[in-house]
């Protein structure tokens, strides 16, 4: 059937008004088609005779998008090309098939994408991310209003209350406050949440159905909660403990909070999620355990997750500390990049563990913690004093003060964010770097990156306040001109230009493959596609890159 519709998008009228919304128009079109085209449309191979005119399948599908997108806006053109890749009868054409179930071979996946295909994607891409910048504001806004509205409504006064007449005892009272709070402010959330997840499914990157995603979302706020409410207790406890300098204290635990997270997520948190298993393709593991090797990473096997389970996004990462330490790729990944990208990708992230970023960031993150408690401690009892009454409550000591250390938090975090990105892209562009001298196939950067703007919908040149303000990673036209500078200076390197010699020459090559170390510490980096941070990612973006 969805071959069917990315036939004849161009050619079925529809009775939908054409002020109706996306959805309603989509719709209608699907009951012309079938009441009006399925029953003389041929079967098999013989409706690439439909084409009439056009080199390929593949290209026919990819000329129906500015149509898709005149007719049906956004939601049909998503839409269109992903379910067409699903229809049956297209099996020797693997070139056509942006999201197959079966891996394709490297030529497939050197070859996948046709000119129309490539300039349909980008088009789309600016649309797909576009509205996530939009949605990233939106999302800043929205939490800094309720956080408003929870402290001037005194709903939070009302949680503490409750809570305290579930338990006499302040820790029982702190602890039950967190649980009922998390609660509130996931409800609050959940709006936002499900329009992210129908977004994914619009652009045909959202593979759950609505009850399989709200099992995710459950096991989410269980582990919230679980862990929340345990912040909070430790946090009031020390504000208790230490009135006058419980800024330096909650730091402390904070920071502790932070590490103890990312070293358990790996073992505990992402299996609740999906299913690790060794990866299956033993060629490609042993390639990249060598690499791991080569670079002093003491990994012992390579797994792979289903993150098909949840969505078409492709990633890769190395997680863990102090022995929780994974080699992770999604299954997307494999089956769409070749063992070459693959190994480049595998070289960025292992330059994260060699240089030492998780500990670098872990620093950024412990220095913007003590000077954001400290603002927060001048800051609150200011305000608690002026709007006590309002409130109901009179010290920074009362769980009820939770949204108002949140809201300061949230707008020192959100004035802060070019900074901490401009230092992440820094980061990110030494991994690059790292990346590209110990893959055995620095070229295929390239065409790694290319494929996270066509399969990932990533922008590769977005508006530069956007990539100051919101992007972890540079955009990918710059991360593609980063590979063509560095392939340029191992050439004349390797020819004698510009004055090396050719010691220099070999003291270069030998970087590749030769470059060890020996870190305690495994970094959980975003992936390598993800070059926005979303407001919030679905299955482990992370949340898809937007």
């Amino acid at each position: 059937m969805g071959l069917i519709l990315a036939i004849t998008l161009s050619m079925v009228p529809t009775n939908a008004s054409s002020s109706a919304p996306p959805l309603v128009r989509a719709l209608s079109l699907m009951e012309s088609i079938e009441q009006q085209y399925l029953p003389v449309l041929p079967a098999g191979n013989k409706r690439r005779e439909m084409a009439s005119g056009a080199t390929s399948f593949s290209s026919f599908v990819a000329s129906l998008w500015p149509r898709c997108d005149a007719r049906e806006s956004a939601f049909v053109r998503g839409r269109c090309l992903a379910v067409a890749a699903h229809a049956p009868g297209h099996a020797d054409e693997p070139s056509t098939v942006l999201f197959s179930s079966q891996k394709p071979s490297s030529d497939s996946q050197r070859e996948r994408f046709s000119p129309e295909q490539r300039a349909a994607r980008r088009q789309l891409a600016r649309e797909y991310m576009h509205g996530y910048y939009w949605l990233y504001f939106i999302e800043q806004g929205y939490t800094f209003l309720m956080l408003y509205l929870i402290l001037m409504t005194g709903l939070s006064a009302g949680l503490r209350r409750w809570a305290q007449r579930m338990s006499r005892r302040a820790t029982g009272a702190t602890l039950i406050y967190g649980l009922l709070f998390i609660s509130v402010w996931a409800a609050l959330r959940f709006p936002l949440e499900a329009y992210r997840f129908w977004r994914e499914r619009r652009y045909g990157f959202a593979t759950q159905d609505v009850w399989s995603w709200m099992g995710d979302e459950g096991k989410g706020l269980a582990v919230a909660l679980i862990l929340g409410s345990l912040a909070v207790l430790a946090v009031y406890t020390v504000i208790r403990k230490a009135p006058r300098r419980w800024w330096l204290w909650a730091s402390g635990v904070l920071i502790g909070w932070m590490i103890f997270v990312f070293a358990i997520a790996p073992v505990f948190i992402a299996p609740l999620f999906n299913t690790f298993r060794p990866l299956e393709d033993e060629s490609l593991r042993q390639r990249i355990l060598a690499l791991a090797h080569e670079q002093g990473i003491p990994a012992d096997d390579v797994y792979q997750v289903d993150a098909s389970r949840q969505s078409r996004h492709t990633n890769a990462y190395v997680a863990g500390l102090w022995g929780t330490q994974r080699i992770v790729l999604y299954d997307t990944l494999i089956e769409h990049f070749t063992p070459e990208e693959v190994e480049f990708i595998m070289g960025h992230e292992m330059g994260h563990y060699v240089l030492h970023h998780v500990w670098k960031g872990i620093a950024l993150a412990s220095a913007l913690i003590v000077i954001g408690l400290w603002i927060m401690s001048r800051l609150a009892p200011r305000l608690i004093r002026r709007y006590h009454r309002r409130w109901k409550f009179r010290e920074v000591s009362d769980v009820a003060s939770l949204p108002l250390l949140l809201l300061l938090g949230s707008l020192y975090a959100f004035l802060l964010n070019p900074v901490i990105n401009g230092f992440s892209r820094h980061l990110e562009r030494e991994a690059d770097l790292f990346g590209l001298r110990v893959a055995p196939h620095p070229e295929a950067a390239i065409t790694a990156f290319e494929k996270f703007e066509i399969i990932d919908l990533s922008e590769a040149d977005p508006p530069p306040f956007i990539e100051f303000w919101l992007y972890t990673h540079p955009s990918l036209h710059h991360r593609i001109e980063t590979v063509k500078a560095f392939l340029a200076e191992e050439e004349r390197s390797l020819t004698g230009d510009g004055g090396s010699s050719q010691g220099d020459s070999s003291e270069k090559g030998s970087m590749r493959g030769n470059r060890a170390s020996s870190p305690s510490v495994v970094v959980s980096s975003p992936s390598l596609s993800d070059s926005l941070t979303p407001p919030k990612r679905a299955s482990g973006d992370e949340t898809p890159p937007p």
